[in-house]
This record gives structure tokens, sequence and C-alpha cells, in this order.
């Protein structure tokens, strides 16, 4: 596309775009509020969204949520559609719907004066029907896509026929118009997708391509291909592949995407006759996967009815995200077609709740439309009608005109994504998606299950809903609890309007309690729909808290600033902790959720994780003694990037941008703070780094510092400028000669044979200064405006005019390659020391120079204005994303790695984790129906942990792993010997409390833990800000002996233990022992 072009270019008139407010706007797209959703979609996707308009019908809960996403998202308009008039209880699904538009106001038009408010981008409105009474094919002809959910007065559906009718309209059309039904009856949904015929699939997962190095390939009537062995290539049967690089076999490099089978893990075939194409030479080559379009067909709502699965679908199935419930989708796609044939008998009323009679009608409703299918003759996958399970469509039936919020806010995630498929980017739906929550309705005879059907009596208030689906005293029970919200960013917004809208925290004892100490960004925005421009700068946690009150004034919600840590458990006690039901984490570091599982834990509070990468996300359910905790199970560390790679043998555009970022580091960064630190205390700057025990960083220091000085000492912006050439001369021809120098294109390993520049190691080629390549000008132009930045000088308004920058460096020398005796390491097993034979002599020449500078010019030296670049990659006027960029893609035409977009650069350089609003709509939704579970008496085959990838239509439950039990060995690999767990099988929820006194000694405690539990004690450690220290262990440290008559509460201070006046309490680990060996107990809680 002209998007991703312009992009891959980065032509000067773009570099001069990004230098102004203006510059967020590339090809129609604000880069800056979209950030983190480019790097999910890609700017092709993007641009494809922008042009993209969609009529969505309903705005019960599904509908605005769907509603809300897709506007973050930014399509051209979002015009919405429901005449219905408020209802008292479309409050407690519609977040933007207010008390004051009950009786007065139609849902859409009160709607669509929120949902504008999302984005300035998107055209929002309600739609007014051509023929002035209600939705038709004209009106439908209008849009590129439309979506029906849950409309009209509550207990009424439209039509199914209606939806057909309308559904072949859209099928039908020269242009085919995508077509989505959306619906949540009671604590189940559904999902249905047509997007016609001939649905061009562009990128079916997402993912980045994969590369691999290739190891050999073999000739023959089937081209038989291997890679290197160090890891797994990655690739799948039936992927398409492209060559690059390949010395003998010149045929593979003519750019053709290839089919390949008979995967194996370092291997793949070709069904290609490569007999004629000359034999393979070891060298760099690599093989990269390549994304082809594909058609894919859908059938109408109509056709699907008998037969819900596509006869092409490799599963056979419909999609089953809980395999414990195998079956179950079919059975509620028979519950909801039943639910539909009710209705159109009964003049398009839903069964009425809870009424048996009703129940009944459906279940044999659905038996009849069985037995129909089956009686036909016609292929059908219904089940038959003794096989219909009458509990299942019961359960839909009897609820079926409620609506659970936190379903809504899951199937509202899917279905935006699915609008955004539309594009061709990922999977489509094929074609229903069905998920119920049953676990959430109480159990017969426990405290919170209705005891009769008046509990479910409503009385016309926003949480009938909540009373309608789970009785008015769980209703009562939801409001009344507390909950700490830690962090109120993307998640953190989606949890208070969940919260809102289910009542949670909204009663007179309720509370709820979020912390967040950042402030609003604008890329924010996209995804964190609380926020406003106007609050942008503004705390997040009281934004947030302030919009979700205002979406329900009932709810009891406090603000807070504060970052919950070791540093601050004076403000979050053991008074705030104790008294709360609930905590939820919203947070995007792991360190921190580590912190809050832990103190969970020690709490035994409930606890729910979640969190999101792009179309991905996962929630975890953490319950006291019932499953494992957070920090019990964690994902391996990712691997670093080895040095040598990073320095001189990248393989890959990761390995370009991280050598970029480490370059705008040390150029703007480090060599002006050293600069400054020099400047202001001269003598004690030169003595400290002299001692640098490294001669090469002695040598780099010194001469960073007196090229920084000179510098600030006379630069104006054609200095700048010559700075910024020189640069791209030293970076990208001259090291590249000396390391070609060191090791020649031919050069081959002595010991092993093998070609040095083989395998990961691609020989690079110097690239030489031309004033006719845009992106050689483009370096130079942001690396001058950073160096000016550095040293307080002006930039001028023409800083980025080509052909200004043409003269300006057109007669700047470029200096000829003359070989050093430099050392470079050859690989990360080379342990040799890395510099030049003169790098004593040119660092002590440069500790001269600066000691000369100091005595002869100390006035103009202590005058010299220096300010370090402190790199921020969310503001597109500073010049450092584009310069990282602009660094990056040179390094990797160095060395024949293809080149990426800016915004792609700023997703690696920024460390940024990609999101997007479905996603975490949808994550958000399931927490919601974990918390339902948790606040009744839990039991873990309720509860479920998810993975979900939206773009692959991807959802897997699985019940949580119970908590990891210490149990007796007969040999322990710690311990080296016997190990007697005591209890047998406790876990970390356990310990043991000891009731003391603040005058209980250290011996007197030793004796009683030794008395109950019948051990001898070796060890007391407590933890003292983070780290693990001995309190007592005599045999290790004999002076501990004096510590036994001393009170436990004093030696613990002196250890530096902060002990605050409100807590009572000291945690201890015990080693132990018996006659037998070693004994494992739970930790001590020491009270006093």
């Amino acid at each position: 596309s002209n998007a991703l072009e312009s992009h891959n270019t980065r032509s000067m008139a773009a570099a001069a775009a990004a230098s102004s407010a203006a510059a967020g706007a590339a090809d129609g797209v604000d880069t800056n509020l979209y950030s983190r959703q480019i790097g999910v979609y890609g700017m092709e996707t993007m641009g494809k969204l922008i042009a993209m308009k969609v009529l969505i019908v309903g705005l019960k809960g599904v509908g605005i949520e769907t509603a809300k996403n897709l506007t973050l998202a930014g399509p051209q308009s979002v015009t919405l559609y429901d005449p219905t008039v408020t209802e008292a209880a479309d409050l407690g699904c519609n977040y933007y719907l207010e008390a004051s538009h009950v009786g007065k106001v139609r849902r859409d038009e009160a709607s669509a004066a929120r949902v504008k408010e999302l984005n300035s981008y998107v055209r929002v409105s309600a739609l007014e029907p051509e023929n002035g009474k209600d939705l038709s094919t004209a009106d439908l002809a209008k849009f590129d896509l439309v979506v029906f959910c849950d409309e009209g007065p509550a207990g009424f559906v439209r039509p199914r026929s209606e939806l057909e009718a309308f559904n072949e309209f859209c099928r039908t059309q020269a242009t085919p118009i995508g077509f989505i039904v959306a619906s949540v009856r009671g604590v189940s949904g559904m999902a249905f997708l047509d997007f016609g015929d001939a649905h061009v699939v562009f990128d079916s997962n997402g993912e980045q391509n994969r590369v691999a190095t290739i190891s050999n390939i073999s000739n023959g009537p089937v081209t038989k291909v291997m890679t290197e062995d160090t890891k797994r290539h990655g690739f799948e049967d039936g992927d398409f592949v492209v060559f690059r690089d390949v010395e003998g076999m010149d045929k593979l490099n003519d750019g053709e995407p290839r089919k390949i089978c008979n995967v194996t893990a370092h291997g793949f075939d070709i069904e290609e006759d490569s007999s004629s194409y000359g034999e393979f030479v070891v060298c760099s080559a690599t093989v990269e996967q390549t994304k082809v379009p594909h058609p894919v067909a859908f059938a109408s709502y109509a056709d699907r009815r008998l037969n819900p699965v596509p006869a092409d679908d490799p599963m056979g199935c419909l999609i089953t995200a809980d395999y414990s419930k195998f079956g179950r989708p079919m059975q509620l796609h028979v519950a909801y077609a039943a639910v539909d044939d009710f209705a159109a008998s009964n003049g398009g009323r839903l069964p009425k709740p809870h009424d048996e009679a009703d129940a009944a009608a459906v279940v044999e409703a659905a038996k009849a439309l069985c037995a129909a299918a089956h009686a036909s003759g016609a292929d059908t996958q219904l089940p038959k009608p003794e096989d219909v399970e009458a509990d299942v469509v019961a359960m839909v039936a009897k609820r079926a005109v409620y609506e659970l919020q936190s379903l809504a806010a899951f199937f509202g995630g899917v279905v935006a994504q699915e609008v955004v498929k539309f594009t061709g980017k990922y999977s489509p739906l094929r074609q229903f998606f069905y998920l119920d929550a049953f676990e959430t309705i109480a159990e017969e005879g426990h405290e919170l299950a209705a005891k009769d059907v008046s509990e479910f009596a409503v009385t016309g208030t926003r949480y009938d809903h909540v009373v309608g689906l789970f009785g008015s005293r769980y209703a009562e029970h939801l409001q009344s609890r507390k909950v700490f919200l830690v962090g109120s960013g993307a998640l953190g917004c989606e949890f208070l309007k969940n919260f809102a809208m289910m009542g949670l925290g909204c009663g007179a004892d309720g509370r709820v309690t979020v912390t967040d100490m950042d402030n609003i960004e604008v890329s924010n925005l996209n995804r964190q729909f609380l926020f406003r421009p106007e609050d942008v700068g503004k705390a997040k946690s009281v934004c947030a808290a302030a919009a979700a009150k205002a979406m329900n004034p009932d709810l009891k919600v406090e603000a807070l600033e504060v970052p919950v840590g070791p540093d601050t458990e004076s403000t979050f006690d053991d008074a705030f902790w104790s008294g709360l039901d609930l905590v939820t984490n919203a947070l995007d570091n792991v360190k921190a959720r580590l912190y809050v599982d832990g103190i969970c834990v020690f709490y035994r509070k409930p606890l729910i994780e979640s969190g999101t990468l792009g179309t991905k996300a996962n929630t975890q359910v953490v319950a006291p003694f019932i499953t494992e905790s957070y920090g019990d199970s964690q994902d391996p560390e990712e691997d670093s990037i080895p040095m040598c790679t990073l320095k001189n043998f990248p393989h890959a555009i990761e390995h370009c941008i991280e050598w970029a970022r480490d370059m705008f580091q040390g150029a703007f960064t480090d060599s002006v703070q050293e600069a400054a630190a020099f400047r202001d205390a001269p003598e004690e700057w030169v003595k400290k780094t002299l001692e640098e025990p490294n001669a090469f960083t002695r040598r780099q220091k010194l001469e960073g510092v007196v090229n920084a000085i000179d510098l600030a000492g006379r630069a104006d912006w054609r200095t700048c400028v010559e700075e910024a050439r020189k640069l791209f001369h030293t970076h990208y021809y001259t090291n590249i000669c000396q390391l070609l120098h060191n090791f020649p294109k031919d050069y081959v390993n002595k010991e092993t044979g093998v070609p040095f520049w083989s395998g990961h190691k691609r020989a690079p080629q110097p690239l030489e200064f031309s004033i006719d390549e845009p992106e050689h000008l483009g370096f130079v132009a942001h690396t001058a405006a950073l160096i000016a930045d550095n040293f307080g000088i002006a930039v001028p308004s023409n800083w980025s005019d080509i052909e200004a920058l043409r003269e300006l460096t057109a007669s700047m020398p470029q200096p000829a390659f003359v070989p050093k005796a430099v050392v470079i390491k050859s690989g990360e097993d080379d342990d040799a020391v890395e510099g030049g034979d003169d790098d004593d002599k040119v660092a002590v020449e440069a500790a001269d120079k600066l000691r000369s500078i100091a005595a002869s010019k100390a006035a103009e030296l202590a005058a010299l204005k220096l300010a370090a670049a402190d790199f921020e990659k969310d503001d597109d006027t500073n010049h450092h994303i584009d310069f990282i960029a602009a660094a990056s893609n040179l390094r990797a035409s160095n060395y024949r790695i293809p080149t990426v977009p800016r915004h792609r650069v700023k997703i690696i350089a920024g460390k940024i984790i990609p999101a997007i609003a479905t996603t975490t709509c949808a994550v958000t939704g399931l927490v919601g129906i974990e918390i339902l579970k948790t606040f009744r008496v839990p039991k873990i085959e309720a509860f479920r942990n998810t993975f979900l990838n939206l773009a692959i239509n991807m959802y897997a439950m699985s019940e949580p792993m119970p908590p990891k039990k210490t149990v007796s060995k007969e040999y322990d690999p710690v311990t080296m010997g016997p190990l007697r767990a005591q209890p047998e099988g406790f876990t970390p929820w356990d310990r043991i409390e000891i009731d003391g006194s603040e005058a209980m000694t250290v011996a007197e405690l030793r004796d009683n833990i030794a008395a109950s539990q019948k051990v001898d004690i070796d060890i007391l450690s407590v933890t003292v800000n983070g780290e693990t220290k001995m309190m007592y262990a005599p045999l290790f440290a004999p002076s501990h002996r004096a510590r036994e008559t001393r009170p436990v509460v004093d030696v613990c201070r002196e250890m530096g233990m902060d002990l605050p006046e409100k807590r009572r309490y000291v945690m201890m680990d015990v080693a132990c022992s018996d006659s037998d060996g070693d004994v494992a107990v739970p930790r001590i809680m020491f009270k006093f």
C-alpha cells in the first residue's frame, strides 16, 4: 500500500513532517494516537480500517461494547441504531446511558453523543431509517459492514427471519457487506459472522514472519532444506517461504513464494525439482516465511441454522473454548435457535424469566427443531431429539431476557475484532461462537443461592440484570464487597467500568480502591477509554475513578496515586489488606505482580490476574488454599542479544534496532553526561576515568568528552551537520571496512574449514554517504538536530530541507579508509580483549588535552551548555525515534537485512507492549466472570484460567493448578538427604502462628516453635529490605548466642527491619530437623 511504501522509504518529506506536532499523522493515520494499535495491526490494515463504514444495530451490553471498541480502533464512521427509549435496566449494561435518559431519550441518540467523544477521527451518529419507520435494506446498503446485537424493549427480539433476510441482502451485493450477529442471553452468549462467498485473508495470524538460517540444501526431484540446529525454525506444513542470498542455487533467489511440506524441527521439503540448480554453497542464506492471500467462503445465517459447522473446517466442530464442556457449543446453538422459534411463535417475546412453562416450551421447541432436521432427510449436524440437553436449554430460556455484563464485555471485544478482520487481517470466525458461564449461578443450598423465585423479582433499577440472573441477595452481596484495583491503564479502565455496571463495591458498605501513579499520555487515549484529550497530563487513577463514578453514581471509589510495594506498606497496611474481599491486578510489569501476589498469599485474599499482548491475552485465578499463586509459575525470561551479535554480526532487524538504541544512548546521553561531569569537576573526573581498568573503555570515554567539549565550544548548525555526517561515515563505512579488513569475505575458519561469513554471520557491505539518498540525508538531519539539542543550538526552520542538506553535506570530505591494528571478537566464545594497540596512548593524550582545557579555558568551560538527551518514545518532535529508525535501517542495509517502517522501530526500541482495546475488553469480561465465581464457596473445578488469541479465534480455558505441596521425600536434592514435611502436603497458603509479645526473647521463640512442632531449630531467618538474613543461626554464627536473651522485636529492628507501629507481627523462615533428618515446616508468623 502507499502507506506502507511511504514508511519503508522514509522520504525526507516524511522526515520533515515528523518534526512538527502534526507529525503524528501519516497517510491519514494519527501514528501518535494509534501507536500501540499500529504495533498490532500495521499501517496497511490501519489504512483500510480508516476507510470502513460500520452500522451497529442494538445498544444493550454487546452493542455498546462493540461500538466503544470499534470507535477506538478508528474506522471512518460508526453509525448506531436502536430507537428504543432508554429503560432503567439499560443503565446496568450500557454505561453511556444515564438516569435522565430513562423514559425520555432513545438508546442510539444518547449513546452516539458519548461514543463520539472516544475518537474525534471517527464520525459517530444515530441512524434515521430511510423509510422513516424501521431498518431496511436501503439503510444497510450504505455500509461496508453491519453488526446486529440485542435491541428493542426488554424481553423482545428482532425476528430471526428478518436477520436472515438482511443477511441474504448483504451477502448478495456486488461487493458483499460484512454481516455479524451477536447476543448475550443470560449467562451465555454467541456471535455469528458472514463475510460472503469469497472473502480474502491476507494475513491469517498477524505474527511476524519467521526467519531461519539455512545450513544445507539438497538437490533432487524434491528439494530438501535444512536449517541451523541451534533452535527450531517454527515453520508449519503449508507455509509459504521466500529464499534470500542462496549461493550456488541462484534460481531459489527469485523472490517467488514456495509452499513447504514434510516439516521437521530443523528442515522441510519443497516439491520443486532442483536437480539442475547447481550445488549449495555454505553461506549466510536465509529462508523467510511469507503471507500469501487466500480466499475464505462463508455460508448464510439461514444455511448455518441446521449445519453450524463449515464443511471445510478441519476441526469439524464449533469452537470449543472450554474442553470440560465438550459438546456444549452445539447444545447452546440448539438452545438459541429454540429461543428464536419460541419468540417467533409469541410475537417476538422471549421466554419469561424463571418461568417453568416457558422454559419447558423452549425445550420442546429444541427437540422439535432437531427432529424436523433429521426427519427432512437433509444433511444436518444438529443432535437427535433425545440428545438435546434439557438443562442447558432451560438455563438459556429462563434467563434469556437478562444480560450478564461480563459476557457482554467479552463478546463486545470479540465482535469488534471480527469487524477489523473485514480488512483481510487475521482469520475470521467460521462462523458461530458460543460461550457460557453457567458456573456463576450459585448451586442450590449455597447461602447465596436464591431460595425461591421471588428473589429474582426486578424492581426497575440499574441492577435488574444482576438481580434477574442471580437474585437480590447475591446482588446485595456484590455491592457490599471491598475491592482493590492495582492499575488504571487499559485493563484498569475496563475493570472500573465493569465494576460500576455489575454493582461491585456500589453499596453503602462497599468500596473500590484504585491506585496508579502514572499520568495520562496521548497514546493512552486509543485504548484507555475512560480518558479524554483534556485529561492528558492528569493522574490516571483520579480521572478513571471520576469517569467510572459518572457511569454509576453508586460506585464507592477511592483514587490513589501511590505505588504498591515494600516502600508503601505504611499506606497499604495490615488494616487495608485485611479489610479486602478481592484484589484485581491491572499491571504491566512482573515485579509489581509478584509483590501483589505475595501480599495476597500472606493475607489469604483472592487475586485475579490478567494481561494482554496485541490480540493475545490471559487470565489467572488465585484463590486462597485452592489454587497455585501467580508466583508459583512464571514464563522463562526472554533471551538477550549476545554482545558480539549486537556489535558486529547482526542478522535480524531487532539486532539493528538495539544497536541504534545503544548508539543513541552513547552519543546523545552518556557522552554528554560525562562531559557535564568533567565541566563541573575537571580533575576529579579525569583522575577517576584514568582508573577505568579497560583501556578501550578509557579511550572511548576520554575521546568522547574531548569531542563533546570541542563541539559545545564552537557549535553552530553547520557544525552539527558536519558531526552528523562524520558519525555516518564512522558507523556505516569506516567500521564496516575495518570489520572486513579483519575478516575478509573469503575468510575461512582455520579450525573448522567453514567460511567465516556463513550461518548467522552475514558479510556486511560499507555504505558511502550519498547526497542523493533520502535515507542518508534523513539520518544526518535527525542526528544534527539531536546534537544541537545537546549543546543548546537553535535548530533552523529548514533543518529537513533536502536541498539545504545536500548543499551543506556535498562539500564535506569522505576520508579514505585506513586499516588499524584493532582486535575484534569473532564470536561469544572468543576471549580476546577488544581494542586497538594504541588505546592507552590515545587515552593519555586525551586526558592531557582535557587538563589543558580545564587550565587554560576555565571560564569558557564552566559556561558550556550541555543537555543530555532523555529517551522518550512518544514525543514525535524530539527526533529520538526518527534517529533510531534511520540508524537501524541503515545498519540493516549494511548487512542486507530487510528494513522496517518507523512504527515497528518505535515498538521495539521503546519496548512498547502492543495493545488494542478489543483484547483488553474481552479479557476483562472473562475476569468479571471469575469474580462472580469468587464470591461463592469457590471450588477449583468452577474456576477457569484462560489464554486467548482473537486473531485466530483461539480460546483455551483450563482449570487452575492446585497449590504446590511440600511433601516428604526419601532424598531431597537441596538438603542432600531425607526430608519430612510437617504437616504433610502443606502449601504456601499455610503458616504457623506463634502468639508472643514484644518482650518474648529469641530463645523463648525458638523453644516455642521447637516444642509445638517437635523439632530442633537450626536457623531462624527474616527478610529485610528484600534480602533474606539469618536472625538466629548459632551453628553458623556463634555470636548469635548473645541474641538468645534479647527480645525478638529488638533484634529484628537492629537488623534493619522496618516495623511500623500498626504492624504487630514478623514473618520468619525456619530451618529445622529431628533425629531422622531435615524437617520442612510452613513459614512462621510471630505475633507480638
